[in-house]
């Protein structure tokens, strides 16, 4: 199987529906302060993210990566369903905007919705840049037969096998399903928030940090996520006038709350693109 060279850390199922008519993204990049269009193609990629390189004493026999595309295939797996259930779930909002009393979704919709932005928090560049594992990594290298092994690795020249411990604990971090990764984790205190759907005629942004959340101490206190130009979903364990005590509702809300809502990827200095399906959305954000 040929090797994935530009990795998505924002999927394209989930660009595809910010796009325009003519399948393009409207994109403002904060450092140029200049507009582009982009299909979802080449918008939130970074060449080779998800492959740990074999140490440069490897032999060629090896391959370059550890395993490779191996991560990109898990994903394949995951954002098929990831897709069809938001499909599902945007029909939904869609289809009950006029009606506050709808109860948007089952609760196999709503995990697996929970699992798919767990795994778009991790997946991100910066969260795997800042996951070094090197402790991990030097807990398990005190294990007397894995020490012997490295070293035999070193003796025959080929290099540490240190890079497979590395490939093995990120597999675990981005699969929302392994029990002892941390998305699985993510998925779990999410599920255990308040969460409600927004509706807004205005038209909500995302950006190439698409989850806006706030944590303390490793414990999330609120997400959110655009998930349609229209939709918008937030999780919080602060109290809301809209929320009804864990009945998942949908609200329709008002310019002001759209904006306040699309501000949070303005302000995030982790977003480096804003992402939207019509210019205006984006250039009334940045001269407000």
């Amino acid at each position: 199987m040929s090797l994935t060279k530009n990795q998505h850390f924002v999927p394209r199922f989930y660009l595809c529906r910010f796009a325009n008519e003519n399948k393009q993204l409207c994109c403002w990049q904060k450092q140029s302060k200049k507009f582009f269009y982009s299909n979802p193609d080449n918008v939130g990629v970074k060449k080779y993210l998800y492959e740990e390189a074999w140490d440069d004493q490897m032999p060629e026999s090896f391959g370059r990566f550890v395993q490779p595309n191996a991560i990109e295939d898990m994903f394949i797996d995951l954002e098929g369903e990831f897709a069809s259930n938001l499909d599902s779930l945007i029909c939904k909002c869609r289809l009950n905007k006029d009606n506050q009393n709808a109860i948007i979704g089952t609760a196999s919709e709503l995990m697996a919705l929970e699992k798919m932005i767990a795994n778009l928090i991790v997946r991100h560049p910066y969260q795997i840049n800042n996951s070094a594992h090197e402790e991990e990594i030097d807990y398990l290298m005190k294990d007397e037969e894995l020490a012997t092994v490295d070293q035999a690795f070193g003796m025959w020249g080929f290099g540490s096998i240190k890079p497979a411990f590395h490939h093995v604990i990120n597999m675990s971090n981005l699969d929302p399903q392994d029990k002892t990764g941390t998305a699985f984790h993510i998925a779990n205190d999410l599920n255990a928030m308040n969460m409600n759907f927004y509706y807004s005629e205005n038209g909500f942004i995302t950006s190439d940090w698409p989850v806006q959340y706030r944590c303390t101490n490793n414990e999330f206190i609120s997400a959110g996520l655009s998930i349609h130009p229209n939709i918008y979903v937030e999780y919080s364990n602060v109290s809301h006038p809209f929320r009804r005590n864990h009945i998942i509702n949908l609200s329709k809300i008002n310019e002001k709350f759209t904006h306040r809502l699309n501000m949070n990827h303005v302000r995030n200095e982790n977003a480096k693109v804003l992402i939207a399906n019509k210019k205006i959305l984006i250039h009334q954000l940045i001269v407000s």
